[in-house]
């Protein structure tokens, strides 16, 4: 992977995650301002339900991280007009899990936090594989987008390849089109010696005319030139 895109993917990621993790923070003091002033008393302890709650804020925070990961190489590449290779692909996918992986251990280390300053007492504490459990969402998400990504890219790859065949090739016949031929042609006089010759040979298809007036017509006249290409360039690559 070019390291420029790296070095700007992670600046775009690291940008996205001071957002996410302020979006959290926010989410839970609104959470509990709105617990509050449903009650007379301005401080109750967290309760079960309370946590599932918080549990759940995390779990957005998390899937915004991942998300923020695979967006800034998306928009990374975008910057350079470039596409990834399948192993950039690859680096992409892990990095996004390793996101997860650091994400949930944030998390559940706020969690603690967040219920010690606010009065603990909780019949349990979730752990890494209850935080874990509930981001599962955010990783099918992120992959289904990055799956996503990678057949867009796939396909335009594909597209691209067709393009510049159709910029070398005949539109027919399997052999290269005129513009290539003069070109070679050129380079051929050019650079030909007496130890490096080079032989022009001019081909004729005896009675072509009857076929492409026949019963078949021109398609059955386009069969026989391709047939011939095909028979060509097969003897030529043997040779």
């Amino acid at each position: 992977m070019d390291q420029n895109i790296k070095i700007y993917a992670d600046s775009v990621y690291e940008q996205a995650c001071l957002e996410a993790r302020r979006k959290a923070r926010d989410e839970k003091t609104e959470y509990m301002r709105l617990r509050a002033s449903r009650s007379a008393a301005m401080f109750i302890p967290v309760s079960g339900p309370d946590i599932q709650q918080i549990v759940k804020i995390q779990s957005g925070y998390i899937e915004r991280c991942m998300t923020a990961r695979l967006e800034s190489y998306e928009k990374a590449y975008t910057e350079v007009a470039g596409t990834p290779t399948d192993e950039d692909f690859t680096t992409i996918l892990n990095e996004c899990k390793a996101v997860r992986s650091q994400t949930v251990k944030h998390a559940i280390t706020a969690l603690t936090q967040f219920i010690a300053s606010h009065g603990g007492g909780v019949p349990f504490l979730p752990d890494e594989a209850h935080v874990e459990h509930s981001s599962a969402h955010a990783h099918d998400w992120v992959l289904q987008r990055w799956k996503t990504w990678r057949a867009k890219a796939q396909l335009q790859r594909s597209e691209l390849k067709s393009v510049e065949r159709e910029k070398h090739f005949d539109a027919l016949m399997p052999v290269c089109n005129r513009a290539d031929f003069d070109r070679d042609l050129a380079e051929l006089t050019t650079n030909s010696s007496e130890s490096n010759p080079f032989a022009l040979l001019f081909m004729d298809l005896d009675k072509f005319k009857s076929i492409n007036d026949g019963p078949g017509g021109h398609e059955a006249g386009d069969c026989a030139l391709v047939a011939f290409g095909k028979a060509v360039l097969a003897v030529t690559l043997r040779g």
